[in-house]
């Protein structure tokens, strides 16, 4: 594993960039919205990789860039678009 990134806010569509630590890097990442079971809408560039909402109003999923970056230290922004009034 190369870089890492954590974000969160009060409200707001998710988003977190990082810079890639090698040429082939793949940007993943994981996400947990509690405010509602709403499907993500995605960044450009970007694909779903697992997405599950519950009965009890939770959202859990898994994306990822469409391809892996092609030169190392490259900043790549991981992104959804709605929902935007989540934490």
């Amino acid at each position: 594993m190369g870089a890492s990134k954590g974000a969160s806010a009060v409200t707001g569509a998710p988003t977190a960039s990082l810079t890639t630590t090698a040429a082939g890097s793949w940007v993943f990442a994981v996400g947990n919205d509690w405010d509602r079971a709403v499907d993500r809408t995605l960044g450009p560039n970007q694909t779903l990789v697992s997405q599950v909402t519950d009965s009890a109003g939770d959202t859990y999923w898994v994306q990822s860039t469409t391809t892996p970056t092609a030169s190392p230290s490259t900043l790549v922004t991981i992104n959804d678009t709605a929902p935007t009034n989540d934490r």
